[in-house]
């Protein structure tokens, strides 16, 4: 009898689980980001014209705009300071991919870090967030 018991009470248990994670949509597992080499071009020619379709958000410090490609583009030659000998590299990735940081180093120094944050349903760019290594 104890053991009937327990497997209903386990029964339950699962069944509340998996109804919980079935009413909620955020809970969805998504495939990696796949655009990683493109990304990465992208950002070395300041044109991410290809990662948006209408508008994105850009941050710098206390600045926070809704700009389009046209614009993000421009904003970012203005505010990603780019000194002699210094290299954009892939800082760190998460979220599946879905965001990346990129750095403009001096050596080993990071001068300066650039956010890009996508959207897990559309692929598209909803964030460009400039931080100064101070």
């Amino acid at each position: 009898m104890k053991k009937v018991v327990s497997i209903v009470i386990i029964l339950f248990m699962f069944i509340g689980v998996k109804a919980q994670l079935n009413e909620h949509p955020e809970n969805e597992l998504h495939e990696s980001f796949q655009r990683d080499k493109e990304l990465k071009t992208a950002v070395l020619k300041f044109d991410l014209t290809d990662f948006i379709t209408d508008k994105t958000n850009f941050i710098i410090d206390t600045v926070e705009k809704i700009v389009n490609s046209k614009d993000l583009n421009r904003l970012m030659k203005e505010y990603i300071p780019m000194p002699k000998n210094a290299q954009i590299r892939k800082a760190s990735e998460c979220n599946n991919g879905y965001t990346q940081t990129f750095g403009v180093y001096k050596g080993d120094d990071a001068l300066t870090y650039v956010r890009f944050t996508f959207s897990q349903e559309t692929g598209e760019l909803q964030e460009v967030a400039v931080e100064k290594n101070r």
